[in-house]
């Protein structure tokens, strides 16, 4: 005589299938869903995992890692550089702790990354201490091809913020 109850290990197997199946549908369902400005999630999902591996890399002070996640560009975003500069760029970013203020970026926090009129944007408050004394203060982040180009406070660019610019005009010929 035959029984038709299927064993013991193929039920639990087609349940952690199902359970599997079921848990990456609704994870595709919520990242996929329009957000605002008609933009789904992951765009700036990964704009956020870009910046968060370029700030965490700052704080670190690897500026070599740094730079892979720069978009280089010549006087103005619109204009990219012609060539890779990620030598020359590292040097100027590791030379803020070189300078009398010796800058370094000691924290960050509240990083958000959104698209924006159809461009990723971001906004973060850093910690950035210069010649011992730390300073905290709200930045934006300007992204170019998925790229940091930018980050910028409201005020007047620091030596900071520019020696972090992916703006390479000085070097350019």
């Amino acid at each position: 005589m035959s029984s038709s109850v299927a064993p013991p290990r193929r039920t639990a197997l087609k349940v952690v299938l199902i359970c599997l199946g079921s848990v990456i549908f609704i994870a595709a369902v919520v990242f996929f869903i329009p957000k605002e400005n008609c933009t789904f999630d992951f765009v700036s999902f990964r704009g956020k995992l870009t910046a968060e591996k370029y700030l965490d890399a700052v704080c670190r002070q690897d500026y070599a890692k740094a730079s892979k996640y720069v978009y280089f560009y010549d006087g103005t975003p619109e204009q990219p550089a012609a060539g890779d500069y990620t030598q020359e760029w590292t040097e100027r970013a590791e030379q803020l702790g070189e300078n009398r203020y010796r800058f370094y970026l000691a924290a960050y926090d509240g990083l958000k990354v959104v698209v924006r009129d159809g461009k990723l944007c971001g906004s973060v408050n850093i910690s950035v201490v210069a010649g011992g004394r730390s300073m905290s203060y709200d930045a934006q982040l300007l992204f170019v091809d998925g790229r940091i180009a930018d980050l910028n406070s409201e005020q007047v660019k620091t030596e900071f913020e520019a020696a972090l610019s992916g703006n390479v005009s000085e070097f350019a010929d």
